[in-house]
């Protein structure tokens, strides 16, 4: 969590998350957002607009909903695994 701008950004403004942050959508959350490898991290700044509008509690409800669907849930970390082994891929490619 020391690594992530984002959480520090959170912490240092006092906040609990994103959402409660009248910047919403900030550059650097945009920047996560749209990564071209992660395309798991696109619904980020949605899911933070609708966490405001109807609360964290509800907003947790509807993803265990959506999560307890293992269609969905099977979708959701094939393509997570899909933008990992990519961006192994690029690491080994281009080595920092």
């Amino acid at each position: 969590r020391e690594r992530c701008a984002i959480a520090q950004c959170v912490s240092e403004r006092g906040l609990l998350t994103c959402a409660d942050c009248p910047e919403l959508p900030c550059t650097r959350l945009i920047h996560f957002a749209y990564d071209p490898i992660w395309r798991t991290h696109r619904p980020v700044i949605e899911n933070l607009r609708r966490i405001r509008r109807i609360g964290v509690e509800a907003w947790l409800e509807e993803q265990r909903d959506y999560f307890d669907d293992e269609r969905l849930r099977r979708r959701w970390l094939d393509l997570h695994r899909e933008c990992s082994d990519l961006h192994r891929q690029r690491r080994r490619q281009n080595p920092a």
